[in-house]
């Protein structure tokens, strides 16, 4: 049994990290380089594969929903 479904037209991203308040100088590159993996590079890769879908599908279309969630902590700044 073969079942056909309608093609894509969202891509829905709600990945997201953060890490524990610390001061600049005292963030591990590491911690921050995961951070960035996950939260923007997640993202971009994301996006850059379902807009090679929805260009060539038919019809063209589709769209991008993005969730950003902030939970930072500036009081030591």
């Amino acid at each position: 049994m073969v079942v056909v479904l309608p093609t894509p037209d969202t891509l829905w991203q709600n990945a997201g990290m953060g890490y524990p308040p610390t001061l600049i100088e005292d963030l591990p590159i590491e911690a921050f380089r995961t951070v960035m993996d996950v939260n923007v590079t997640s993202a971009v890769i994301c996006t850059r594969e379902a807009f090679k879908v929805f260009k060539a599908q038919t019809p063209p279309g589709g769209w991008f929903l993005t969730r950003a969630c902030g939970s930072s902590d500036l009081k030591d700044i």
